[in-house]
């Protein structure tokens, strides 16, 4: 072409390019929620494990991540732990060979 610097791209090569890369960008995209998917998905297999009986509370309790104990037991840690003595304290509530207060 006549007049056509080598700098300058045709509408038809730019439009081209441009969705080049809207593909790539949507596949990074897509690529980028496949992996917070599955990172989040692998946590949830390793924090809901079926426990039974004592094996729950413990490793609740024993996990001390603040937001998981927090939206299981509606209270933070320290006050569920003084909720549990005072329990034990000022009711009929007793830690038996078969459950805890904490259950």
């Amino acid at each position: 072409m006549e007049g056509r610097s080598e700098n300058h791209l045709t509408n038809n090569e730019l439009s081209r390019m441009m969705s080049s890369a809207a593909r790539a960008s949507a596949i990074a995209r897509a690529s980028t929620v496949n992996l917070f998917l599955e990172v989040k998905e692998k946590r949830l297999q390793s924090v809901n494990v079926l426990h039974y009986g004592q094996a729950y509370p413990n490793e609740l309790l024993s996990s001390k991540i603040p937001p998981r104990i927090k939206k299981c037991l509606r209270m933070k840690l320290d006050v569920f732990e003084e909720l549990c003595e005072q329990l034990r304290e000022n009711s009929c509530l007793r830690d038996s060979q078969k459950s805890t207060v904490e259950q």
